[in-house]
């Protein structure tokens, strides 16, 4: 799939830097000494001009863009901890030069939605927001890999706890309500940790229309048993407004 075709995104989880997603830290750290520092970011709304930020290269191949004109951008446009970045890359194979569309998620948890509790509820965090950019693997099997992150957002030890026992959820579509499944979600000790939506993934992916290339924001909340996953798609519309959407559902067979 094209680069400018592709979304990413990450969660603000500290005003004053900013990780930028994996994929897109790569392909950055693989550029030239002289061009990698130089990373030009524009408010896709609001733009219309790029301008630079200051970015620090960690030793783990992480990115984080920071500084003032970082903090200037984050006060311009009220971003606040827990708001998503959308991010796109306007021009093909040019890392980066990156659009940003802020996104703040509200979660309405519907009172016809009920799902049983989590008997140790005192021993799970609050509900834990993260994102994911979906590649042709998970689209195409019956399990999804939850980011790394999770383990930050939910504690090691909690999830350890379903190593040996899969832990029953319901994933619920945010944008329509009746797209829902009934999954699993587990934790491989010996596979360093991965922890795997594993039972009915696919179900939920034919129904929605989830393609490779999408992002999906994940609303975790384990002591509800419930994880709400909002879609995002990168278009090529000319319009401005249309170019990162909700995709519809895809049309019935």
């Amino acid at each position: 799939m094209e680069q400018n075709r592709r979304l990413f995104g990450n969660v603000v989880r500290d005003i004053n830097t900013f990780f930028l997603p994996n994929q897109i830290a790569a392909s950055i750290n693989a550029l030239p000494n002289p061009e990698r520092s130089d990373i030009m970011i524009r408010d896709r709304i609001f733009g219309p001009n790029f301008f630079m930020v200051s970015s620090l290269f960690l030793n783990d191949g992480r990115v984080i863009i920071k500084g003032k004109r970082w903090d200037l951008f984050i006060r311009d446009r009220g971003i606040i901890v827990g708001d998503i970045l959308l991010l796109k890359l306007p021009r093909n194979n040019i890392p980066n030069v990156i659009d940003i569309t802020v996104i703040r998620p509200t979660i309405l948890f519907p009172q016809q939605l009920s799902t049983p509790t989590y008997r140790n509820q005192n021993q799970v965090q609050v509900p834990f927001i993260c994102v994911k950019n979906l590649i042709e693997a998970d689209v195409s099997t019956d399990q999804l890999e939850l980011p790394r992150e999770i383990e930050s957002g939910i504690g090691v030890a909690t999830l350890r706890r379903f190593n040996s026992r899969p832990f029953r959820v319901l994933v619920v579509d945010q944008s329509f309500l009746n797209i829902r499944i009934q999954t699993r979600l587990r934790r491989f000790e010996a596979e360093n940790g991965r922890v795997l939506l594993n039972k009915n993934w696919s179900r939920f992916v034919n129904a929605r229309g989830i393609q490779a290339g999408d992002m999906i924001v994940l609303f975790v909340d384990l002591a509800r048993r419930v994880i709400f996953i909002t879609v995002f798609r990168a278009t090529q519309n000319p319009n401005l407004f249309q170019d990162i959407v909700i995709p519809l559902l895809p049309p019935p067979r």
